[in-house]
Parts: C-alpha cells; structure tokens; sequence
C-alpha cells in the first residue's frame, strides 16, 4: 500500500508529489533493465475480478494474477525492457505485525459483508508464489526473492538507487511510494480513464522540490502513515512538511524504529534466478490451469518472436 497519501503530499507553491510525475511510454526503456513489484500486480489482478471464481483453475484456484503477469511479461519484452521480478519473502516481516492485525480484521468485515468469494478473501500463499515462479522462469524471465525482514520495494529501491548510469534497475515498476522513500526512483503504475499509465519519478527531483534531505522525506512519511505504523493523529497532505521542516512532530519510540528501518541499507548482492524460455512447459502449465490452449499458443508464438528479435 504504501505511505497514505503521498502523492497528494503539497508542496510549497500547492503542486503535490503526484505533479512531479512525468508520464512516460514504456518505449522509453528499452535496452533498459527494470524490476517489477511482483506482489503489486498480483493484487491489481486479484482486484481487477468482480469475484473470486471469475477466473479459476479445475480445481477452483485463482489464476487471474498468472494471466496478467504473463500479458505484462509479454508487453515487456515487446518494448525491448530486460525484466527482473522481485519477490516478497514469505515470511513475515516482524515490524508489520500490528499493521497486518489491523488489515485482517478490516479484511474480515469484508468478507462477511460481501461474501467467501469476495476478492478481499484472497492471499498471496506458498502455492501461489510457486505458480507464479514457475510461469516467470519458463518465460525466459528472470527473477529474485528478497531474503527475511526485507521489503521487495525495499530491495527493489536499493537497485534503483544512484545516478542512472550506476543504477542496477533504471527503475522499479510498482504503485507503491515506499520505493522512493527506500530511495529509489519509481516507474509507478496508475490508471487514467481506465488506461495503464506509467509515471516515471525520480526521487532526486522529489527532494530537490521539497527542499528536503532523504531522512526528512522518511519522517514527513512515518508521520503520514506506513505499511508498518499508523498514522499521527492532526498531519495531513497540506501541512506535514512544514511540520517536518520547523521539527514540530514527536515520534514514538515505535514510530523511530520505522525510520530507522527505512534508512537501512540491504546488505546484499542481486540473487537473480534466471529464466528459461521453455514453450511446451508454459503452455502444459497454463493449459492445467484452465486456459485456453490455441489463444496461449497464439500469444506465445508472438512472444517467441520478439524475444528472438
């Protein structure tokens, strides 16, 4: 989810953070190398559905995510874009428990109001995650999976960091404003009349325009409220940064753990699985999967083209 209300964050002459976007075609990239927010899509699929058994495997699963992520893989490689996917471990990120609490019960009035086939009643498991390693890998496509007690956008920032000729990942493709405040730059995902946007941001200009250092952005966005903390109560999108800038906010000991985790450096190096293109596996996966086999066919013969050209 990120930090709420980011992008509607004002800035001194009334902008916001949203304003400092720059929409871009992802023709721009290619020859680039960029991470994607493999959760992030899943969920937009996951969303997309009007329920969950709007798109199912034989045995009742879930399959929207792999349709989606195999389309963008596609569209990808279609503009010339070398892709890395990045996966969230699967265990539990310790500073996350009280939020992740809070977003179950929320999640548990909703699947009471709308039902057990309510999308709000799907989570990212093992299986799920293997699906999706399976599909990525026999595309031909690369992949990592972030170790414990780190955030994908976490890493994904990381690799994105810097001067665009030092950057690993030019950018990492998400919706969520957690990548810049890690420090990276962000190629972010929108809608605009029920059209995919991407909007390019470069976290240099963001501060640059906020006249404020990386660790000021951080406590401008614990203080707005994070996937790890609530919110402060009496901050809002108009007023947090002068608030931040005369030092007028009192953190807790909690919320300063935050910070400090928002600061922290992975120590690591890229541990990429790399892919192979493999068309029968891809197709044997997708058609137990409950897709049509003459249309997967179709899109892959398309794919094997450009990926050869």
């Amino acid at each position: 989810m990120g930090i709420k209300q980011f992008f509607s964050i004002k800035l001194s002459d009334k902008r916001t953070i949203a304003d400092l976007g720059k929409i871009v075609k992802l023709s721009k990239y290619r020859n680039c190398r960029l991470c994607i927010d493999t959760s992030f899509v899943i969920h937009n699929a996951i969303k997309a559905m009007p329920s969950l058994k709007t798109m199912t495997d034989p045995e009742g699963n879930v399959t929207a995510h792999l349709k989606l992520i195999m389309l963008k893989i596609m569209q990808f490689a279609r503009e010339g874009i070398t892709q890395v996917w990045i996966l969230d471990s699967p265990a539990s990120n310790p500073l996350k428990v009280a939020e992740r609490d809070r977003r179950l019960e929320a999640k548990k009035k909703l699947i009471e109001r709308d039902g057990e086939d309510s999308v709000h009643n799907f989570s990212i498991n093992a299986d799920v995650i293997a699906d999706v390693k399976t599909l990525i890998s026999n595309m031909g496509v690369d992949y990592m999976e972030v170790p414990d007690g780190i955030e994908a956008e976490q890493y994904g920032a990381y690799l994105s960091s810097g001067k665009p000729e030092e950057r690993f990942f030019q950018y990492m493709i998400s919706g969520d404003s957690d990548v810049l405040v890690f420090g990276g730059n962000l190629l972010r995902v929108t809608s605009e009349k029920s059209k995919t946007v991407y909007v390019e941001y470069e976290i240099n200009n963001i501060l640059s325009e906020l006249n404020m250092t990386q660790n000021q952005l951080i406590e401008m966005s614990v203080a707005m409220g994070t996937d790890f903390n609530k919110k402060i109560a009496g901050i809002g999108p108009a007023t947090v940064v002068r608030k931040i800038k005369s030092d007028d906010i009192k953190f807790t000991s909690e919320q300063i753990q935050v910070i400090d985790y928002f600061k922290k450096v992975p120590e690591m190096e890229p541990n990429i699985v790399q892919g192979s293109f493999n068309k029968k596996a891809v197709l044997d996966f997708l058609e137990k999967k409950g897709f049509k086999k003459d249309l997967i066919q179709e899109q892959l013969n398309t794919y094997e083209k450009n990926i050869n050209n």
